[in-house]
């Protein structure tokens, strides 16, 4: 094996490469009743959800508008839709402060890991490849997952998200939180009677990471 840096844990899995960026915390962006429907995620970040209770976010993938971000470049994001919170994680950038700490070098000198960040912790993967054969009546709404993470206040990355018609409706999977468990459920992506005409097929699969986001 080639010199390098490895942190591993006792299970064996490997918790830090030097030749492997971790993606760490870099802001939370609150989704409330003043912007429902106005935020747009910067594609360059990672983001995780979590809504508040009796709620549920989801993005909308028909509605999208034209940003210029801070890199000066065009971007089309997606509307985010609902009330709740968003974990954006990105690149682990270098910090100005003489704390003491490790910090972790690739061969290139680029920074790929700082114990003074907030590195993004995966607790599950949620892989479901149709939601339409999982679907249950969970107080009259369809969850395809849930579960309550005891103290652990987890959120939803959102990799592949379904997206299917249903009569004039556009369907689609959104986080929710209910009771203390975090879920997906069913919801109405886009209400529009040529939704099927504007989308060229339907995917049912749902990928997703569970994070740990406690507090964050």
């Amino acid at each position: 094996m080639g010199l390098g840096f490895e942190v591993t844990n006792d299970a064996g899995r490997k918790q830090v490469l030097d030749t492997h960026a971790l993606l760490s915390f870099s802001e939370t962006i609150v989704s409330n009743a003043s912007n429902e429907g106005n935020l747009y995620r910067d594609p360059r970040h990672i983001t995780a959800y979590r809504p508040i209770n009796d709620s549920v976010m989801t993005v909308n993938y028909l509605v999208r508008q034209r940003h210029v971000l801070d890199d000066g470049q065009y971007h089309y994001l997606h509307r985010v839709q609902g009330y709740g919170a968003m974990y954006n994680f990105s690149e682990v950038l270098p910090t100005a402060n003489d704390r003491f700490g490790l910090q972790v070098f690739n061969s290139l000198g680029t920074l790929v890991f700082s114990s003074e960040q907030k590195p993004l912790k995966i607790l599950e993967i949620i892989n479901i490849p149709d939601v339409r054969q999982v679907g249950t009546s969970v107080n009259g709404r369809t969850t395809h997952w849930r579960k309550n993470h005891g103290s652990v206040t987890a959120a939803v990355v959102l990799i592949r998200q379904p997206l299917w018609t249903s009569g004039s409706n556009f369907m689609t999977s959104g986080v929710s939180l209910r009771s203390g468990y975090l879920a997906m459920e069913e919801t109405v992506e886009h209400r529009d009677s040529n939704a099927a005409d504007r989308w060229i097929g339907n995917i049912y699969g749902l990928y997703a990471l569970v994070v740990d986001v406690t507090n964050f």
